[in-house]
Protein backbone atom coordinates (compact mmCIF):
# COMPACT_ATOMS: atom_id res chain seq x y z
CA UNK A 1 0.00 0.00 0.00
CA UNK A 2 1.25 3.40 -1.01
CA UNK A 3 -0.48 6.96 0.19
CA UNK A 4 0.36 9.92 -1.78
CA UNK A 5 0.09 13.83 -0.75
CA UNK A 6 1.79 17.02 -1.92
CA UNK A 7 2.02 19.87 -0.16
CA UNK A 8 2.94 23.76 -0.79
CA UNK A 9 4.28 25.79 1.82
CA UNK A 10 2.57 25.16 4.53
CA UNK A 11 5.58 23.54 6.62
CA UNK A 12 3.13 23.88 10.15
CA UNK A 13 0.32 22.20 8.78
CA UNK A 14 2.25 19.67 7.10
CA UNK A 15 4.23 19.10 10.55
CA UNK A 16 1.15 18.24 12.20
CA UNK A 17 -0.16 16.12 9.23
CA UNK A 18 3.15 14.00 9.25
CA UNK A 19 3.07 13.82 13.38
CA UNK A 20 -0.51 12.11 13.33
CA UNK A 21 0.83 10.03 10.92
CA UNK A 22 3.52 8.22 13.04
CA UNK A 23 0.22 7.22 14.89
CA UNK A 24 -1.19 5.03 12.44
CA UNK A 25 -1.44 1.52 13.19
CA UNK A 26 0.28 -0.62 10.49
CA UNK A 27 0.01 -3.98 12.58
CA UNK A 28 -2.14 -5.56 9.26
CA UNK A 29 -0.64 -3.79 6.50
CA UNK A 30 2.68 -2.49 4.80
CA UNK A 31 2.87 0.89 3.55
CA UNK A 32 4.58 3.48 2.08
CA UNK A 33 4.15 7.06 2.11
CA UNK A 34 5.07 9.63 -0.75
CA UNK A 35 4.78 13.67 -0.57
CA UNK A 36 5.57 16.01 -3.31
CA UNK A 37 6.79 19.17 -2.35
CA UNK A 38 5.20 21.36 -5.03
CA UNK A 39 6.79 24.89 -4.22
CA UNK A 40 10.86 23.66 -3.67
CA UNK A 41 10.00 24.85 0.05
CA UNK A 42 12.44 25.32 2.53
CA UNK A 43 10.51 25.18 5.36
CA UNK A 44 8.82 21.94 4.04
CA UNK A 45 11.76 20.11 2.88
CA UNK A 46 13.33 20.78 6.60
CA UNK A 47 10.19 19.23 7.89
CA UNK A 48 10.11 16.09 5.66
CA UNK A 49 13.47 15.38 6.41
CA UNK A 50 12.80 15.35 10.35
CA UNK A 51 10.17 12.42 9.90
CA UNK A 52 11.82 10.48 7.14
CA UNK A 53 13.24 8.34 10.05
CA UNK A 54 9.68 7.84 12.08
CA UNK A 55 8.09 7.51 8.80
CA UNK A 56 8.69 4.99 5.64
CA UNK A 57 8.65 7.85 4.00
CA UNK A 58 9.93 9.18 0.03
CA UNK A 59 9.97 12.79 -0.75
CA UNK A 60 10.75 14.48 -3.77
CA UNK A 61 9.99 17.71 -5.61
CA UNK A 62 7.82 19.55 -8.24
CA UNK A 63 8.58 22.90 -8.84
CA UNK A 64 6.14 23.03 -11.83
CA UNK A 65 3.19 24.77 -10.40
CA UNK A 66 -0.01 22.40 -10.04
CA UNK A 67 -1.02 19.70 -7.43
CA UNK A 68 -1.87 17.59 -10.51
CA UNK A 69 1.38 17.90 -12.06
CA UNK A 70 3.11 17.01 -8.56
CA UNK A 71 0.75 13.89 -8.01
CA UNK A 72 1.64 12.49 -11.30
CA UNK A 73 5.41 13.13 -11.14
CA UNK A 74 5.08 10.52 -7.99
CA UNK A 75 3.06 8.07 -9.72
CA UNK A 76 5.85 5.93 -10.36
CA UNK A 77 6.67 5.99 -7.41
CA UNK A 78 3.82 3.90 -5.96
CA UNK A 79 4.06 0.43 -4.99
CA UNK A 80 1.60 -2.37 -3.60
CA UNK A 81 -2.45 -3.02 -3.99
CA UNK A 82 -3.57 -0.11 -2.99
CA UNK A 83 -2.99 3.14 -3.48
CA UNK A 84 -4.03 5.97 -1.03
CA UNK A 85 -4.42 9.52 -2.02
CA UNK A 86 -5.01 12.52 0.87
CA UNK A 87 -4.27 16.15 1.24
CA UNK A 88 -1.49 17.73 3.69
CA UNK A 89 -3.88 18.85 5.86
CA UNK A 90 -5.25 15.83 7.44
CA UNK A 91 -5.12 13.92 10.64
CA UNK A 92 -5.84 10.17 10.41
CA UNK A 93 -7.49 7.68 12.84
CA UNK A 94 -4.83 5.57 13.95
CA UNK A 95 -7.16 2.79 12.28
CA UNK A 96 -7.49 4.54 8.60
CA UNK A 97 -5.42 2.13 6.60
CA UNK A 98 -5.98 -0.87 8.27
CA UNK A 99 -9.39 0.02 7.71
CA UNK A 100 -9.24 0.81 3.65
CA UNK A 101 -7.40 -1.99 3.73
CA UNK A 102 -9.84 -4.53 5.16
CA UNK A 103 -12.52 -3.02 2.92
CA UNK A 104 -10.39 -3.80 -0.15
CA UNK A 105 -10.39 -7.18 1.29
CA UNK A 106 -14.06 -7.57 1.52
CA UNK A 107 -15.03 -5.82 -2.01
CA UNK A 108 -12.71 -7.41 -4.45
CA UNK A 109 -15.27 -6.94 -7.35
CA UNK A 110 -14.70 -2.67 -6.12
CA UNK A 111 -11.59 -1.03 -7.50
CA UNK A 112 -12.30 2.32 -5.67
CA UNK A 113 -13.18 3.32 -1.74
CA UNK A 114 -13.54 6.31 0.25
CA UNK A 115 -13.68 7.22 3.85
CA UNK A 116 -14.87 9.90 5.76
CA UNK A 117 -13.32 13.94 6.77
CA UNK A 118 -14.38 14.96 9.36
CA UNK A 119 -13.66 19.25 9.98
CA UNK A 120 -11.17 19.25 13.07
CA UNK A 121 -13.04 22.02 14.85
CA UNK A 122 -16.71 23.31 15.29
CA UNK A 123 -18.04 25.21 12.34
CA UNK A 124 -19.82 28.36 12.49
CA UNK A 125 -22.12 27.34 9.84
CA UNK A 126 -25.14 24.86 8.82
CA UNK A 127 -23.07 22.00 8.25
CA UNK A 128 -26.50 19.78 6.96
CA UNK A 129 -26.38 22.70 4.21
CA UNK A 130 -24.98 20.74 0.87
CA UNK A 131 -22.74 23.01 -0.36
CA UNK A 132 -21.03 24.08 3.37
CA UNK A 133 -20.10 20.53 3.32
CA UNK A 134 -18.72 20.36 0.10
CA UNK A 135 -16.85 23.59 0.71
CA UNK A 136 -15.10 21.75 3.89
CA UNK A 137 -15.17 17.84 2.06
CA UNK A 138 -17.16 16.23 5.00
CA UNK A 139 -18.53 13.03 3.71
CA UNK A 140 -22.26 11.82 3.81
CA UNK A 141 -22.20 10.11 6.56
CA UNK A 142 -23.74 6.13 5.98
CA UNK A 143 -23.71 3.52 8.91
CA UNK A 144 -21.68 0.79 7.26
CA UNK A 145 -20.12 -0.15 3.93
CA UNK A 146 -22.09 1.47 0.98
CA UNK A 147 -21.68 1.05 -2.46
CA UNK A 148 -22.32 4.87 -4.02
CA UNK A 149 -21.35 7.15 -6.99
CA UNK A 150 -17.50 8.63 -7.70
CA UNK A 151 -18.96 11.72 -7.16
CA UNK A 152 -19.26 11.33 -3.06
CA UNK A 153 -15.74 10.47 -2.91
CA UNK A 154 -13.70 13.35 -1.75
CA UNK A 155 -9.77 13.48 -2.56
CA UNK A 156 -8.38 13.90 1.12
CA UNK A 157 -9.80 10.15 2.04
CA UNK A 158 -9.63 8.02 -1.30
CA UNK A 159 -8.52 4.83 -2.38
CA UNK A 160 -7.67 3.14 -5.98
CA UNK A 161 -6.82 -0.53 -6.28
CA UNK A 162 -3.11 -0.70 -8.46
CA UNK A 163 -4.54 -3.22 -10.69
CA UNK A 164 -7.04 -0.53 -11.94
CA UNK A 165 -5.12 1.86 -12.02
CA UNK A 166 -2.40 0.58 -14.03
CA UNK A 167 -4.88 -0.98 -16.28
CA UNK A 168 -6.69 1.41 -17.39
CA UNK A 169 -3.85 4.14 -17.79
CA UNK A 170 -5.07 6.81 -15.33
CA UNK A 171 -3.23 10.20 -14.46
CA UNK A 172 -5.09 12.96 -13.12
CA UNK A 173 -5.95 16.22 -15.33
CA UNK A 174 -3.23 18.63 -15.10
CA UNK A 175 -5.66 21.45 -16.65
CA UNK A 176 -7.79 21.41 -13.39
CA UNK A 177 -6.76 21.54 -9.34
CA UNK A 178 -5.15 23.99 -7.60
CA UNK A 179 -2.27 25.77 -10.05
CA UNK A 180 -0.70 29.22 -9.44
CA UNK A 181 -2.99 31.83 -8.01
CA UNK A 182 -6.42 31.30 -6.29
CA UNK A 183 -8.71 31.07 -9.52
CA UNK A 184 -9.13 27.57 -10.36
CA UNK A 185 -11.20 24.77 -11.54
CA UNK A 186 -11.75 22.63 -8.35
CA UNK A 187 -12.55 18.73 -8.70
CA UNK A 188 -9.53 17.25 -10.17
CA UNK A 189 -9.99 13.88 -7.67
CA UNK A 190 -13.16 13.59 -8.91
CA UNK A 191 -12.73 13.91 -12.69
CA UNK A 192 -10.56 10.88 -12.21
CA UNK A 193 -12.88 8.62 -10.21
CA UNK A 194 -15.94 9.50 -12.91
CA UNK A 195 -13.46 8.68 -15.76
CA UNK A 196 -12.64 5.57 -13.73
CA UNK A 197 -16.49 4.91 -12.78
CA UNK A 198 -17.01 5.38 -16.86
CA UNK A 199 -14.64 2.50 -17.44
CA UNK A 200 -16.75 0.05 -15.26
CA UNK A 201 -15.02 0.66 -11.84
CA UNK A 202 -17.06 0.55 -8.69
CA UNK A 203 -17.11 2.66 -6.05
CA UNK A 204 -17.46 1.66 -1.61
CA UNK A 205 -17.88 4.20 0.84
CA UNK A 206 -16.42 2.73 4.23
CA UNK A 207 -17.44 4.88 7.07
CA UNK A 208 -14.75 3.06 9.50
CA UNK A 209 -11.83 4.64 7.78
CA UNK A 210 -11.70 8.31 8.91
CA UNK A 211 -9.62 11.54 8.89
CA UNK A 212 -10.07 14.56 10.29
CA UNK A 213 -9.73 17.74 7.89
CA UNK A 214 -7.34 20.71 9.46
CA UNK A 215 -9.14 23.81 9.44
CA UNK A 216 -7.37 27.30 9.57
CA UNK A 217 -8.93 30.15 10.99
CA UNK A 218 -8.45 32.17 7.89
CA UNK A 219 -10.97 28.84 6.41
CA UNK A 220 -13.86 29.99 8.93
CA UNK A 221 -15.24 32.96 6.94
CA UNK A 222 -18.04 33.90 4.58
CA UNK A 223 -15.53 35.09 2.17
CA UNK A 224 -13.54 32.31 1.74
CA UNK A 225 -16.12 29.95 1.35
CA UNK A 226 -17.60 32.49 -1.25
CA UNK A 227 -14.12 31.95 -3.30
CA UNK A 228 -14.50 28.04 -2.45
CA UNK A 229 -17.85 27.77 -3.80
CA UNK A 230 -16.81 29.95 -7.33
CA UNK A 231 -13.94 27.72 -7.42
CA UNK A 232 -16.43 24.64 -7.43
CA UNK A 233 -18.68 26.55 -9.81
CA UNK A 234 -15.70 26.43 -12.58
CA UNK A 235 -14.92 22.57 -11.60
CA UNK A 236 -18.96 21.60 -12.49
CA UNK A 237 -18.63 23.66 -15.82
CA UNK A 238 -15.79 21.75 -16.64
CA UNK A 239 -17.41 18.17 -15.90
CA UNK A 240 -20.92 19.04 -17.12
CA UNK A 241 -20.66 21.37 -19.97
CA UNK A 242 -24.41 22.46 -21.38
CA UNK A 243 -25.00 22.31 -25.12
CA UNK A 244 -24.81 24.94 -27.71
CA UNK A 245 -27.94 25.45 -27.89
CA UNK A 246 -29.29 28.65 -25.74
CA UNK A 247 -25.95 30.43 -25.28
CA UNK A 248 -25.25 34.61 -24.65
CA UNK A 249 -21.99 35.31 -25.13
CA UNK A 250 -20.73 31.70 -25.08
CA UNK A 251 -22.88 31.62 -21.49
CA UNK A 252 -25.40 29.24 -21.14
CA UNK A 253 -28.55 31.57 -20.95
CA UNK A 254 -29.90 29.77 -18.05
CA UNK A 255 -27.31 30.58 -16.26
CA UNK A 256 -27.08 34.25 -17.27
CA UNK A 257 -30.55 34.59 -15.61
CA UNK A 258 -29.65 32.46 -12.70
CA UNK A 259 -26.96 35.22 -11.91
CA UNK A 260 -29.06 37.64 -12.09
CA UNK A 261 -31.86 35.99 -10.03
CA UNK A 262 -28.97 35.07 -7.38
CA UNK A 263 -28.09 38.83 -7.13
CA UNK A 264 -31.53 40.00 -6.10
CA UNK A 265 -32.01 37.37 -3.84
CA UNK A 266 -28.59 37.71 -2.14
CA UNK A 267 -29.41 41.65 -1.90
CA UNK A 268 -32.91 40.83 0.12
CA UNK A 269 -31.58 37.89 2.07
CA UNK A 270 -29.21 40.40 3.49
CA UNK A 271 -31.75 42.40 4.75
CA UNK A 272 -34.84 40.15 5.73
CA UNK A 273 -33.76 36.60 6.31
CA UNK A 274 -31.88 35.01 8.81
CA UNK A 275 -27.49 34.62 8.51
CA UNK A 276 -27.75 31.05 7.43
CA UNK A 277 -30.29 31.43 4.67
CA UNK A 278 -27.78 34.36 3.27
CA UNK A 279 -25.12 32.31 3.60
CA UNK A 280 -26.75 29.53 1.48
CA UNK A 281 -27.95 32.01 -0.96
CA UNK A 282 -24.88 33.84 -1.33
CA UNK A 283 -22.66 30.30 -1.48
CA UNK A 284 -25.44 29.41 -4.47
CA UNK A 285 -24.53 32.74 -6.09
CA UNK A 286 -20.89 32.17 -6.36
CA UNK A 287 -21.00 28.40 -7.34
CA UNK A 288 -23.06 30.18 -10.14
CA UNK A 289 -20.83 33.26 -10.90
CA UNK A 290 -17.94 30.50 -11.18
CA UNK A 291 -19.43 28.33 -13.75
CA UNK A 292 -20.00 31.20 -15.61
CA UNK A 293 -16.01 32.35 -15.59
CA UNK A 294 -15.24 28.86 -16.54
CA UNK A 295 -17.13 29.35 -19.73
CA UNK A 296 -15.57 32.70 -20.57
CA UNK A 297 -11.95 31.06 -19.41
CA UNK A 298 -12.40 28.17 -21.95
CA UNK A 299 -15.12 29.23 -24.40
CA UNK A 300 -14.88 26.56 -26.80
CA UNK A 301 -14.35 23.71 -25.31
CA UNK A 302 -17.06 24.39 -22.61
CA UNK A 303 -19.53 25.82 -25.75
CA UNK A 304 -19.54 22.79 -27.98
CA UNK A 305 -20.28 20.34 -25.03
CA UNK A 306 -17.01 18.37 -24.60
CA UNK A 307 -15.76 19.53 -20.78
CA UNK A 308 -12.17 18.87 -20.35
Amino acid sequence: MSVLFATHRRADILEKTLEAFTSISTDTVRWHLVVVDNADDMASQEVLRRYETSLPLTWLVESRAGKNRALNAALPLLRGDLFVFTDDDVLPDTRWLEELMSAAKRWPEHAIFGGRVVPDRALPFDTSEPMIRSAYVISDEYPSDTEIRAGRIWGPNMAIRAAAFRARAVAFDETIGPAAGNSYAMGSETELLLRLQALGERCMFVPAAVVRHQIRPEQVSLPWLRERCFRAGRGHARRYPASGDGLWLGVPRYLARTAVTGWVKRQLAALFLSRDDYVRISLEHSFVLGQIAEYFSNPRRLADGTGG
